[in-house]
């Protein structure tokens, strides 16, 4: 019986080891724990934070398209701004020679009907004796305006 006390004392010692390991290493492994909780903590908050930044990150981009975007149409405008100037320019240069076109044949018509004494204006009264070119540059205007002056 020996063997057997002997194992049993071996078995038992080793359970009592066992148990006072476990018993002294306990602040350790629940100290451990701890940090490994606030680790584990920390890490979520890490991936939080990069979540976060890269939620920034993407509303960045987004803005710069969205920039982008907005650059090339006011760019697109601008161009258009400048083809209906352009395009403003030319009318009123077309405009304006019409108007003196139509100014200088109703001179002319006037002073034929002047000189056949069917006028209905007094033509030395709206025109003087200035030639058309001397008259149009005192008082060249639109249509209108000019119209009022010979017609009163």
């Amino acid at each position: 019986m020996e063997t057997k006390d002997i194992l049993i004392g071996v078995v038992i010692g080793a359970l009592i080891g066992a148990v006072g390991i476990y018993l002294v290493n306990m602040p350790r492994v629940s100290q451990m724990n701890t940090q490994v909780k606030a680790l584990q903590d920390q890490v979520q908050q890490l991936e939080d934070a990069v979540s976060a930044q890269q939620v920034l990150i993407d509303s960045q981009e987004a803005r710069i398209i969205m920039v982008d975007a907005l650059e090339e149409e006011l760019n697109a405008t601008r161009d258009l701004a400048e083809e209906y100037q352009e395009y403003a320019l030319t009318l009123t240069l077309e405009y304006e020679l019409l108007n003196k076109m139509c100014a200088q044949q109703t001179y002319k018509l006037e002073e034929a009907l002047t000189k056949l004494n069917q006028s209905e204006i007094e033509f030395s009264f709206v025109y003087g004796d200035l030639s058309f070119e001397d008259w149009w540059e005192i008082n060249k205007s639109p249509l209108e305006q000019w119209w009022r002056i010979v017609y009163g």
